[in-house]
């Protein structure tokens, strides 16, 4: 795959129905202009709301790496993902700190990346991917 220049936006979010409930995780990578590169979404079965947001940076992140892109700033509305994500935050769950590895390991395979929090009305589009596919199953 060709690597793509320039750096990345990973907007990801996820949802459940119920917490614990049926969850899903969605996504939206943009480049530095915010248009559009990929979107995706994903049912992940059973899990919490914590989960699913994890999940949908790990499959954001990989989606990220399948189309090339090499530097990524990742954006969640989870002020609880990042600011474990960025050490600011402890880990107390097995289950949370195993996703939190994973999304490590799949960050480093970047050249850069950086988590950082956005407010919910500014991820709605990822958002909207992770509620939609719920919806629809």
């Amino acid at each position: 795959m060709k690597s793509r220049t320039g750096h990345y936006k990973l907007i990801a979010d996820g949802a459940c129905l119920g917490n614990p409930g049926e969850s899903s995780a969605g996504f939206v990578i943009s480049d530095s202009d915010s248009n559009e590169v990929f979107r995706g979404s994903v049912v992940l079965g059973k899990g919490t709301n914590n989960t699913a947001e994890y999940s949908a940076i790990i499959e954001g992140l990989k989606a990220a790496l399948r189309i090339g892109v090499n530097k990524i700033t990742v954006y969640s509305d989870s002020e609880l993902v990042i600011k474990q994500l960025t050490g600011e935050y402890s880990v107390k769950s097995g289950v949370l700190e195993q996703l939190k590895d994973r999304v490590l390991r799949e960050s480093s395979k970047f050249k850069s990346a950086e988590f950082i929090h956005l407010g919910r009305e500014k991820t709605s589009a990822a958002h909207n991917m992770a509620e939609g596919i719920l919806k629809i199953k």
